[in-house]
């Protein structure tokens, strides 16, 4: 692979990185929003307004077929949970690196899902079970770690064989983080106290 295509160390997205401008700094025009996406939100909107119809399988269709993969039928995926399902996966993989996944968490009301857990230090499945869990695990890690690719170092990773070492255990504090309090200024400058805080904020 040209080292063009990859970062120095493996640990940065290149997702935007504009492999073929030299490094001069000309990233042209910011991207925002991507057809991909499009296609997500309006396959989203629709299965939460109307549930699980053609119209949203087609427009997931036309999003995976870009890469080769199945396309999404009624066998596959007949209800609007499967397809609730299956979009939000699809979001986290279309959507990688690109600054989404926190306003999808908080949209669909997950943090406690995601954040009330056990982290462990990094860990990389090397085999699979049927079921799709990882079976073993990576011990070390081989980084080229100059720009051209032609050294590498071998990294151990901490108890790999076992999945990682924890190193911290996450709470999310409850649904008062699901909103934003209003900032004590606005409140002060309103007339006669018209504004107020948000009860989960007062």
């Amino acid at each position: 692979m040209s080292t063009l295509h990859r970062s120095p160390t493996g640990y940065i997205y290149i997702k935007y990185w504009d492999r073929y401008k030299g490094g001069n700094g000309n990233h042209g025009s910011a991207v925002n929003y991507r057809y991909g996406e499009l296609l997500l939100l309006y396959a989203e909107a629709m299965n939460e307004a109307y549930s699980a119809s053609g119209e949203i399988r087609n427009a997931l269709t036309q999003l995976r077929a870009r890469v080769g993969m199945p396309a999404v039928t009624e066998t596959t995926n007949p209800t609007t949970e499967s397809l609730r399902k299956l979009i939000r996966n699809e979001r986290v993989v279309e959507l990688l690196g690109e600054n989404k996944r926190y306003w999808d968490l908080k949209r669909w009301h997950l943090f406690e899902e995601r954040l009330n857990r056990k982290q462990y230090s990094m860990h990389i499945a090397r085999t699979f079970n049927p079921d799709g869990t990882a079976a073993t695990y990576m011990d070390k890690l081989t980084i080229p770690v100059s720009l051209d690719g032609s050294k590498t170092e071998v990294f151990e990773i901490p108890n790999g064989a076992n999945g990682g070492e924890l190193i911290n255990t996450t709470v999310f504090p409850g649904d008062k983080y699901y909103v934003w309090p209003i900032p004590e200024s606005a409140l002060l400058t309103s007339k006669t106290n018209a504004l107020k805080q948000h009860p989960l904020w007062q």
